[in-house]
């Protein structure tokens, strides 16, 4: 059989020919000479190239692949090879990308490693993917032949030019030069051309493209250059004449890239010249090239996403994980769209995979309605399969899915609560493969994003924590890899070291006791006594996986400490303990700092210090003469003692507190102790702060929670008694013209004998018995009766909470309701209000009142702004010098100005500067009810 092939190879090459390689490529499997097999089929693809049977090849390449008959790396590599080559002929660059891909596994020697990268520039270059073109040149080592030096460096200042980076296409440019500096490479005009059109010389980027045409050997290459420049000088008729010549050529030639690029700047031409019929023919032969996704290999497919997903890659925040994972899902196979849901609050976040970038969308619950993500995220099943014949069932969709096949939809669980990743595909044939990448992709995320949460916290806080240790003279280490590292000075000074790290070896022999790692990993503390220096050590310690981290201090004698805490170098809690054992009545408070680790994290140590001084200070000056000694424990909670038991005294102390720090979440928590002070009443202070929220932000002892929790039911009896009459009763606050104080509209209350409480607390019970629509309801119907029954003509301001706004139902309710009434919405533009919402209160033509806008002073919140007839602003707010600058970008001179000023004074020139028409506070008139207007 070796001496018919080699017969065979001297004969000429032909159709005829390729069926007697057919033949005799069968009898050599069936003898199992596989060695003279594989070179028969490569001769076999050879000749087919030969005689332009490209895409024969091609699929002839893909079968042979997929049997088992060639399996040794080097047969394999050779198969992969021909398929290489193969495809940069024909320039189909999505089924090169796969193929290289799965040609990674068989690459063993440095050669086949930089061809493998020259490869992938082709090809993501070919794919306009310009990014990663460059960063696969870039990984190539200068220590090739000169001429390809040359061609790695004239390609890269081409590519730079794509991404509109002058400064690194010329720097590269120049760089190629040093390995050509006779300019024998043609490529050299072609790029010195691109640099000049792309400054706007046009007509010297003409000489340089004629000057590459006339030297290139291939005339069929980079053509839609020269139609671009002279469309660029206006020469359309010489673009005309160009493209009839070449288009015969262009339509003939093999490479699919270079007919298409020709193909476009001649549809840009078209266009110019108006001319229809070769507008549409050219858009046709641009989508006969629109590439076809290559049927993928399970294994080769799993195995690329599973390499990509788990490279060794730092996270900032779980978004970088999702971009990372879909980025991987978008090399390996083109679905239609690839989508992450994450609930927030009452609303929700989508992130939508475009173009190698994640697209961040804040979603209102209501433009879900009726659609398959809603049902969705309704469902509880972890994972659910939407076919075609069910989302046609669907009357509204949030993404178009006209061609959409299938919809995958995984629940990841994060924080408790349900994530939702969700893959729209519009193909058939390769569910089976689809499926599979979509479930792993799912329990990839779930695990990135596990880890994350687990580790990345801890290490963004590290370097605040170590300067916070650092000032408390204590040491901060970190066990990993079986290497002792000292992560500040004082660990080093404690243990008496001068090196940065140490072997666990050396450690072990620096220590009395007979120590493990071990140990480490199954205590949170230990006491170890130093061989060296007689020191006894505490530590104190976390594990993260295999990662140990230690607080060491040096334990001293109680002679020698007298609990002091060294941050603010005043008493820490174990000295509150100690000092109180024997005393008369007092008060303690306990303030806890809830967000210092945000403001630790988002500012610095020496701010965070500053702010506790003054902290400190503050409340020395608010005790005045019955402050008895502050003391101060671990990085957030201050003990405040007082010589006095009197309410007054408590409340005025803990009020301003809480006004004074607004910036910080500071909960304070009281107790009234007697004779001693104990461990109990600490333990009793952190649940009293443990029933903080963020409207009662101060708790006293038992009595007083007893109280607050009667108070609330009462108001609850007294809600739900108004909601039975259908009717509550109301007070009205007068707006007035300042120029003439006239009272030009009425701001609608809750009379003072309806309220039981102040205002604050009936927002709280509303809020968590759920009745803050029903409650709107009945003073939209209390305010509608009212005005029946007076025939009165008045303008009134009527406020409505964001859940009733929100509420599609109830609002519709409302608006209808008011519609025939002079009456104005007033919307609290602090609270979540969605824009679409908005332009439906506008739709219906009633007038909108925002307040607290002091919230919305962004360019994003111009378009939601414009939308309001009256804008409310405060004596705080027009101190902003940038307020009068942003309220004229909104641009609506029909935007009636009021100022609250509550109880201040305001200036006349305030007043006219900001075009301010109306007023309300101290001017204003409060009238019992509608009979008293």
């Amino acid at each position: 059989m070796e001496t018919k092939f080699e017969a065979l190879k001297k004969e000429k090459k032909t159709v005829e020919l390729l069926n007697q390689l057919k033949i005799l490529l069968k009898e050599s499997k069936t003898n199992k000479n596989y060695s003279l097999a594989l070179d028969i089929f490569l001769y076999e693809i050879e000749i087919m190239r030969f005689l332009r049977m490209h895409e024969e090849a091609i699929n002839l390449l893909e079968e042979e692949l997929k049997k088992d008959e060639f399996q040794t790396n080097e047969q394999r590599t050779k198969l992969y090879d021909e398929l290489i080559k193969t495809l940069l002929r024909t320039e189909d660059f999505m089924k090169l990308e796969y193929v290289l891909m799965q040609r990674e596994r068989f690459l063993i020697n440095p050669h086949q490693k930089v061809m493998q990268k020259f490869y992938y520039a082709v090809c993501y270059e070919g794919l306009a993917e310009y990014e990663k073109a460059i960063d696969s040149l870039k990984s190539i080592k200068d220590n090739i032949s000169s001429s390809n030096l040359v061609s790695k460096y004239l390609k890269l200042s081409m590519l730079y030019l794509k991404q509109k980076d002058l400064e690194n296409a010329k720097n590269n440019y120049y760089h190629a030069i040093k390995f050509d500096v006779k300019k024998r490479n043609p490529i050299f005009y072609l790029a010195e051309s691109d640099i000049l059109y792309f400054e706007g010389d046009f007509e010297n980027a003409l000489i340089k493209y004629q000057e590459y045409f006339i030297k290139s050997k291939n005339k069929r290459r980079y053509l839609d250059r020269y139609i671009l420049i002279n469309i660029k000088l206006d020469r359309l008729d010489e673009a005309w004449k160009f493209y009839q010549k070449y288009l015969p050529t262009m339509l003939n030639i093999l490479s699919k890239n270079y007919r298409l690029v020709f193909y476009v700047a001649a549809l840009e031409l078209a266009r110019l010249l108006k001319n229809q019929q070769e507008i549409e023919k050219l858009e046709y032969l641009i989508e006969e090239l629109k590439p076809v996704p290559p049927k993928l290999d399970q294994f080769d497919s799993v195995y690329r996403l599973l390499s990509i997903a788990f490279q060794d890659k730092h996270f900032k925040k779980p978004r970088d994980i999702i971009l990372h994972l879909f980025r991987a899902m978008d090399s390996i196979y083109s679905f239609q769209k690839l989508l992450y849901i994450i609930p927030n609050e009452d609303r929700f976040i989508f992130y939508h995979y475009q173009k190698g970038l994640l697209l961040e969308k804040d979603i209102n619950p209501l433009h879900l309605s009726e659609t398959v993500i809603e049902e969705a995220i309704n469902d509880k099943l972890s994972s659910e399969l939407y076919t075609y014949d069910d989302l046609i069932k669907y009357t509204r969709s949030i993404y178009k899915t006209r061609d959409t096949k299938y919809v995958y939809i995984n629940k990841i669980e994060r924080k408790n609560e349900l994530n939702q990743f969700i893959v729209y595909s519009d193909k058939i044939e390769q569910f089976d493969t689809e499926q599979k990448l979509v479930l792993l992709a799912s329990e990839i995320l779930k695990k990135l994003l596990r880890d994350f949460d687990n580790n990345f916290i801890f290490k963004e806080a590290l370097d605040q924590y170590k300067i916070l240790i650092e000032k408390q003279n204590n040491g901060f280490i970190k066990i990993d890899n079986n290497i002792v590292h000292f992560l500040n000075q004082h660990s080093k000074k404690i243990i008496g070291v001068s090196q940065e790290y140490l072997a666990f070896v050396n450690f072990q022999k620096m220590i009395k006791e007979e120590i493990f790692i071990d140990d480490f990993l199954n205590t949170e503390e230990l006491d170890l006594h130093l061989v060296n220096n007689n020191k006894t050590i505490h530590l104190d310690i976390i594990s993260s996986d295999f990662t140990i981290y230690a607080y060491i201090k040096e334990v001293k004698s109680k002679e020698e400490s007298l609990y002091i805490n060294p941050l603010l170098k005043i008493g820490d809690e174990h000295q509150l303990l100690f000092d109180n054992k024997e005393i008369d009545s007092k008060t303690i408070f306990m303030l806890d700092i809830r967000n210092y680790f945000d403001y630790l994290k988002d500012y610095n140590y020496l701010n965070y210090k500053d702010k506790l001084d003054s902290i400190y200070e503050f409340l020395k000056l608010t005790a005045r003469q019955h402050l008895d000694k502050i003391y101060f424990s671990n990085y957030s909670k201050f003990y405040l003692l007082i010589n006095n038991t009197d309410k007054r005294v408590i409340n005025r102390i803990s009020d301003s507190i809480i006004k004074k720090f607004e910036e910080l979440d500071i909960r304070i928590s009281i107790v009234i102790i007697k004779n001693t002070l104990t461990q109990d009443i600490l333990y009793k202070l952190l649940y009293l702060d443990a029933l903080t929220s963020d409207s009662n932000k101060v708790v006293y002892d038992n009595k007083n929670i007893r109280y607050n929790q009667e108070l609330s039911k009462t108001i609850l009896i007294n809600i739900n008694h108004f909601l039975d009459k259908k009717l509550v009763p109301l007070s009205f606050i007068s707006y007035n013209n300042w120029e003439n104080n006239i009272e030009s509209m009425y701001k609608v209350k809750i009379a003072y004998e309806a309220m039981l409480g102040e205002e604050n607390s009936l927002k709280r019970v509303l809020i968590s018995s759920n009745l803050e629509e029903e409650w709107d309801m009945l003073i939209t119907n209390s305010l509608i009766k009212s005005i029946k029954q007076k025939t009165i003509v008045k303008q009134f301001v009527l406020t409505l909470s964001s859940t009733t706004i929100n509420n599609k139902n109830y609002l519709n309710r409302i608006l209808k309701k008011i519609r025939e009434y002079n009456i104005i919405l007033r919307i609290n533009l602090e609270e979540t209000i969605d824009l679409e919402i908005i332009k439906l209160i506008k739709d219906k033509s009633v007038s909108l009142l925002g307040f607290n806008i002091s919230s919305k002073l962004n360019i994003k919140d111009i378009d939601l702004l414009k939308n309001f007839d009256y804008l409310c602003l405060d004596t705080v707010l027009i101190q902003n010098k940038y307020l009068k600058k942003f309220l004229k970008l909104i641009d609506n001179t029909k935007i009636i100005y009021i100022l609250d000023h509550k109880n201040n004074t305001v200036k006349k020139s305030e007043l006219i500067a900001f075009d301010i028409k109306y007023l309300i506070g101290n001017i204003s008139t409060i009238y019992d009810n509608v009979n008293a207007l």
